[in-house]
């Protein structure tokens, strides 16, 4: 997810696209003991602030709509744009949560 999120960032807000870039080259962190897969299924810890994450939303709402068709249906590309915004919007709701 970060690195679809990050190859969107890097068309539409480069800065973006660099912090999370970052975050990728870093240091995973530590998998649960029932965790399996190998390195595409690192976890890496994102401290993003809320504004942040909107932004992000923001831009990946913006690519999903320019993949939608142009009779207005769905394509496997806003789709998949579609799984990054509702991630995203989870990760804002998180934040949300612990700043109240």
């Amino acid at each position: 997810m970060l690195e679809a999120t990050e190859q969107t960032l890097s068309l539409r807000h480069p800065p973006s696209a660099l912090r999370l870039r970052d975050v990728l080259n870093g240091t995973p962190i530590l998998k649960p003991k029932l965790h399996e897969g190998g390195e595409h299924t690192d976890c890496f810890l994102v401290t993003s602030n809320v504004v942040e994450a909107e932004q992000i939303v923001e831009y990946l709402i913006d690519a999903e709509a320019d993949a939608v068709g142009l009779e207005g249906e769905t394509t496997s590309e806003a789709s998949r744009f579609a799984g990054l915004v509702d991630a995203w919007v989870r990760y804002v709701d998180f934040c949300d949560a612990g700043a109240k």
